[in-house]
């Protein structure tokens, strides 16, 4: 007798196939071909592995990026965040690299300070950049990132138009377990909303420096002090449309 597919398989299958899912482990592991258009928010992005550093930023570095009606925290605290991203649908595959500090005033859901990126990099290839300047507004150019190891020291390094702009190092952990969280970002297009999930891996800084080349826009950006280091591992999350600023 001929095996006839029940609705749930017939409306399934093609689910599974656009996702890469179908077909065998083969197939499930070649990365979802992406458009060469820019496509419009929301982003869904995959397999992300990050490295996190809490710092105070210099008050008047700080007060020249902010724009008017934004406010940093009293601490200026903010960070760095260093990253890969090995799928997804929009902008992944990708690496990135940028700075933030945090504002008052645009607490995320899950009770984390508002954020606003002060500059950044996406890439290697120049569509991840492009995308996020037109749709989200970040102020983000082409660049890269990568990781170095070294025993229980792991060496996150950001780079752009072949130079290498920051270095951040940590202790890293096995110590890690199942985390969810909401960020927000405010940008000149408006505020955005990122969940996010992963497993959280308990760190110790050790370092970081910033040797970004006179003249570029990282150079002006030297933390004052470090406050916590943090590492995330196949962490999946969704950059949104941009909703009003209010600021």
């Amino acid at each position: 007798m001929k095996h006839q597919p029940s609705l749930f398989s017939a409306l399934l299958t093609p689910l599974l196939v656009a996702l890469g899912l179908y077909g065998g482990a083969a197939r499930a592991q070649t990365p979802a071909p992406q458009p060469a258009r820019l496509m419009e928010p929301p982003y869904l992005v995959t397999g992300a592995n990050l490295v996190m550093l809490g710092v105070v930023w210099d008050a008047e570095v700080v007060k020249r990026v902010l724009p008017a009606g934004l406010k940093p925290t009293p601490e200026l605290s903010g960070g760095i965040n260093i990253y890969q991203a090995s799928g997804g649908y929009g902008v992944g595959p990708y690496q990135s690299a940028y700075f933030w500090v945090d504002v008052d005033g645009h607490d995320s859901s899950s009770g984390v300070k508002g954020r606003w990126m002060m500059q950044g990099v996406y890439g290697p290839e120049p569509r991840p950049a492009a995308t996020l300047v037109e749709y989200a507004g970040f102020p983000v150019r082409s660049g890269g990132s990568r990781f170095v190891d070294d025993g229980k020291i792991r060496q996150a390094i950001g780079s752009v138009a072949g130079h290498d702009f920051v270095s951040v190092k940590i202790k890293t952990s096995t110590d890690c377990s199942p985390a969810a969280s909401m960020l927000t970002y405010t940008t000149r297009k408006g505020l955005i909303e990122i969940p996010f999930t992963g497993s959280m891996c308990k760190a110790e800084p050790v370092s970081v420096e910033v040797t970004a080349r006179a003249g570029d826009p990282f150079a002006a950006f030297k933390p004052q002090k470090i406050l916590w280091a943090a590492e995330v591992k196949d962490a999946i999350f969704t950059i949104t449309r941009t909703l009003p600023p209010g600021f």
